[in-house]
């Protein structure tokens, strides 16, 4: 018997039952997740950040036609025998075009791989050689890609010292799960925090690098870059996002942020002073420098009058109201990240938004 068909062992694919279309299909969700696969971090039960890739089921279709099958239910039930051999996870989101899978692979589908001749492979390499590549779409380095991008200003105002700039090969210090999952969390946090495609397609990678090589947590990626956001807001560049990308990759910048970091910690383990009940939904112990967990009130901004005011009476619509306003609020902060940072330092546009915004509270019968 042939031992491996594709990646795969053929001992293992006939002891989970599977068979070659099986073999074929986890061939292509395996060779495609680390290309150009649509990706999202989703937290498993111990909290921990997973990265996950979105299956379009037209897309096996169309890629292998040799497979026979010709209807997405098909394909799907093939996904559904994966998750409930254990081979894969998955996890399902709701949007307005309708359900969305996302899949990453277990460690019981890790035993399927034919490892032998890896290992026997890899036991001849010398100490100098074991960088390994994260993906074929980043065999350049950094500092190549970032040549023909941001023409918003001069390109080598955004060059990064070599030690960084050399990171398209990682090394063994750096985990190549932990450097996947940083720069989805990145792109994800980038987009929050100044609109889509404010960057360019490389600032994920570079971003987590970054972050790895100064042995940074990515749980604090969305706090640096709105650390970022308010110091450029402060400078009112003619150029914010070039400004932006700048001073995210500065030293004194970093060690700024930490310091306020370390200050922030030292005043929360002082004492519980810094939890406080919620003013709009009424829970307990909520930190009075984060989001309520359980309304999403700001607590940074429960002295502001208005905007307190404002919460509250939306907590207190009817459920479907509440509901009903929610899928317009998102549809309105959607087409508010679309603008992009540029557009609303604007003083017409974020005029124009400031209006929407009224009359999205005024349908709802909520006034400030």
């Amino acid at each position: 018997m042939r031992f491996s068909v594709f990646a795969y062992s053929q001992e293992k694919l006939l002891e989970y039952g599977l068979d070659v279309t099986d073999a074929l299909i986890l061939d292509w969700f395996a060779n495609f997740f680390i290309g150009k696969m649509e990706k999202r971090i989703f937290k498993d039960s111990s909290d921990n950040p997973k990265i996950f890739g979105w299956v379009k089921i037209s897309k096996i279709m169309e890629d292998l036609p040799v497979i026979g099958i010709t209807s997405e239910k098909g394909i799907r039930r093939r996904f559904d025998a994966f998750v409930e051999k254990g081979l894969m996870q998955r996890e399902t989101v709701i949007t307005q075009g309708g359900k969305r899978s996302y899949y990453r692979t277990t460690e019981l589908y890790d035993t399927l791989l034919n490892t032998k001749a890896a290992e026997r492979q890899e036991s001849k390499k010398t100490d100098s050689d074991k960088s390994i590549k994260i993906s074929q779409r980043n065999s350049t380095t950094f500092a190549e890609r970032n040549e023909n991008t941001y023409a918003q200003g001069n390109s080598s105002s955004y060059a990064l010292n070599d030690s960084l700039t050399n990171d398209s090969l990682v090394t063994d210090s750096l985990k190549i799960s932990e450097f996947k999952n940083s720069a989805v969390a990145f792109n994800n946090a980038s987009e929050k925090i100044f609109g889509k495609n404010a960057f360019d397609e490389s600032f994920p990678e570079k971003a987590a690098a970054f972050f790895m090589q100064n042995k940074i947590k990515i749980e604090s990626a969305e706090i640096y870059l709105e650390f970022i956001r308010k110091r450029v807001t402060e400078k009112k560049p003619s150029n914010p996002r070039g400004l932006a990308y700048r001073l995210f990759f500065q030293n004194d910048i970093l060690q700024e942020f930490r310091n306020l970091q370390s200050e922030l910690s030292e005043k929360v383990a002082e004492s519980e002073k810094y939890l406080s009940v919620c003013p709009v939904c009424g829970k307990e112990k909520v930190n009075v420098y984060a989001s309520c967990p359980k309304c999403g009130f700001d607590m940074t901004t429960a002295n502001d009058d208005e905007k307190l005011g404002i919460a509250r009476k939306i907590w207190n619509l009817p459920p479907e109201k509440k509901r009903l306003f929610k899928i317009d609020e998102e549809k309105f902060i959607r087409r508010k990240l679309s603008l992009g940072f540029a557009s609303l330092a604007d003083k017409n546009t974020r005029e124009q938004i400031k209006t929407e915004m009224s009359e999205l509270y005024k349908k709802y019968g909520i006034e400030a």
